[in-house]
C-alpha cells in the first residue's frame, strides 16, 4: 500500500505504477508505428491484456478495460504530469494483414502498413 491507502502492484511492470505503464504502452506504440514497425502495433485489446498480465490483481478493475478513457487522458497530460505527449496516441485496428489507424472523433480509417496476421485480436 502506498501512503494514501491505496493499493501498489508493481510486481510484473518492472517497478512502473499503472499510470506510467500505460503511458510506456501508448509512447511504445506510437514509436512502433513511427518507424513501420506495424506487426508491434498493439490494438486495444491486446493494450489490455499487456495491462492486465503486468498488473494480475488490478486484472479484474474497469479501468484495465476502458483503453479510450485511458487514451484519452494521456493525450490531454493527465498520465504525463500535464505535458501533452507528441506524438499522441491513437487507436489501431488490424483487418486482415493491414494496420489500420482509428480517428477516434471522425472515425475514419486509413491503411497505415502491413504486418503478419493477428489472431489475439
Amino acid at each position: 500500500m502506498n501512503r494514501n491507502g491505496q493499493m501498489v502492484d508493481r510486481s510484473m511492470s518492472g517497478g512502473m505504477g499503472v499510470q506510467a505503464y500505460w503511458a510506456m504502452l501508448f509512447a511504445r506504440n506510437e514509436t512502433a508505428h513511427a518507424e513501420g514497425r506495424h506487426a508491434d502495433v498493439l490494438t486495444d485489446g491486446q493494450l489490455t491484456r499487456a495491462m492486465q498480465e503486468a498488473f494480475p490483481a488490478r486484472a479484474a478493475y474497469p479501468v484495465m478495460r476502458r483503453v479510450q478513457t485511458v487514451r484519452s487522458a494521456y493525450n490531454n497530460g493527465r498520465l504525463t504530469g500535464d505535458e501533452i505527449p507528441n506524438p499522441r496516441s491513437h487507436r489501431y485496428i488490424r483487418r486482415g494483414r493491414g494496420v489500420e489507424q482509428v480517428e477516434s472523433k471522425l472515425r475514419k480509417t486509413r491503411t497505415l502498413g502491413v504486418a503478419p496476421a493477428d489472431k489475439t485480436g
